[in-house]
């Protein structure tokens, strides 16, 4: 069983660079005639594209962090 624990916080500047390279591991499950490169530019894009709106009211995005480590999204 993995231990580790994490804290959800919100999308602070540091995290703009990491966030899209998130793209291929929530681009998992997704149906297999989709194009696996075409999904990934586009969860790609939709990171950029809330990374570069936060911190709107509305539209907020949250990245859990594993504590101790301080890096990972």
């Amino acid at each position: 069983m993995n231990e580790d624990r994490f804290t959800v916080r919100a999308h602070e500047p540091a995290d703009r660079d990491g966030v899209p390279e998130l793209a291929p591991r929530l681009s998992i499950g997704v149906a297999g005639w989709r194009d696996p490169a075409r999904v990934a530019r586009a969860v790609k894009d939709w990171l950029s594209t809330a990374a570069g709106r936060a911190p709107a009211a509305d539209n907020a995005p949250f990245v859990a962090v594993t504590d101790g480590s301080g890096a990972e999204i």
